[in-house]
């Protein structure tokens, strides 16, 4: 019989329900949310081969991680928590880097003027 509690480890996670239910969730909360996001801010929405990857690449991902998660317990999610932590770290760290160095970039590219 299974655990009522969900951090509890499962022995073989794709041979349960609610393994799959979480499966369908976070891999189509993605393909909602996305487009809502980007049409409140504005955005054009991307290419369809750019959302498919992406869309590919999300999966994936989310499948792994429920994977772990529901396999390990409690020491699962927890590193699953210490992956995304990392991940959203590195994707921070990234977008201000990028951003510091296209300005610098395009300061010291300007051509000299004056005096």
């Amino acid at each position: 019989m299974q655990s009522l509690v969900p951090f509890e480890p499962v022995r073989a996670p794709h041979k349960t329900k609610r393994f799959w239910v979480s499966v369908a969730f976070f891999g189509l909360l993605p393909i909602v949310l996305a487009p809502l996001y980007m049409a409140s801010r504005g955005y054009p929405p991307f290419p369809l081969r750019v959302q498919v990857r992406s869309g590919i690449i999300t999966f994936a991902t989310c499948l792994a991680f429920l994977w772990l998660g529901f396999r390990f317990g409690r020491t699962g999610w927890f590193i699953v928590a210490m992956c995304m932590f990392t991940i959203a770290l590195f994707a921070w760290f990234h977008s201000g880097f990028v951003a510091t160095s296209m300005r610098l970039t395009k300061r010291w590219s300007e051509p000299l003027t004056g005096a």
